[in-house]
């Protein structure tokens, strides 16, 4: 098992100094071994120049893993495809996207097509494809002392993705889109970080609520999950 992830914020509403924001969410996951992009945003070449302020080599991302079927998680994936290495490259979709945009990207990349629950990489699951409206899977990871949740949007609920979560681990980090006003009833008392980016709406009294543990995400921010 994979004891350490660098989890960067490449692509939020929000950014750094250096970093440009835009409307939707990425972040990379990178560990010694692996380098995964989970969700593109929706504009390209924006996320290509802020993996390129990072110094990442767009043509060493191992997996591209996308969320769900929104154009502001979506529309970016096309300028990755430009820069990457496509024999290299797993573009990891969930079965409830749309069979004209799998059809597309099954013409440049290798894929994978998921539904329920799995290991992508050594220490990284999605927790399968929830929800009944709008579907969607999240990212676990689960190092030897910590776990993480990763969520695009979390238009299923984050109890449902918690639920989903916590049958492979009990997660120390909250991180990305969490669709409307984070409840901190909802949150587990296992968490002791929380980093809400995108569509996360009442951050300032979420940060009011649980104090420290709470980080408001941008672009160019870097965690580590040990």
């Amino acid at each position: 098992m994979t004891s350490r992830w660098k989890i960067t914020i490449v692509y939020d509403s929000n950014g750094l100094p250096g970093f440009e924001k835009g409307w939707g969410f990425s972040a990379l996951l990178k560990s010694s071994q692996t380098m995964v992009l989970f969700d593109c945003g929706w504009d390209g070449q924006l996320l290509c120049r802020n993996l390129n302020r990072l110094g990442v080599d767009i043509g060493k991302i191992d997996r591209v893993i996308i969320s769900h079927n929104h154009w502001d998680h979506i529309g970016g994936l096309t300028g990755i495809l430009m820069d990457a290495d496509c024999e290299r490259l797993e573009v990891v979709l969930p079965d409830s996207i749309s069979k004209n945009f799998r059809k597309e990207i099954c013409q440049r990349a290798r894929t994978r097509i998921v539904s329920d629950s799995e290991e992508i990489v050594d220490g990284i699951y999605t927790t399968g494809v929830l929800g009944e409206g709008v579907k969607e899977q999240s990212l676990v990871i689960k190092s030897e002392n910590a776990g993480a949740v990763i969520s695009g949007c979390a238009h299923p609920g984050l109890l449902n993705i918690l639920k989903a979560a916590r049958r492979i681990t009990e997660p120390n980090w909250l991180i990305g889109g969490f669709h409307g006003v984070l409840n901190p009833e909802d949150v587990p008392s296992s968490v002791e970080h929380i980093v809400p980016c995108h569509c996360t709406e009442g951050r300032e009294a979420l940060s009011k609520a649980m104090g420290d543990m709470v980080v408001n995400g941008a672009a160019g921010m870097t965690f580590d999950i040990l």
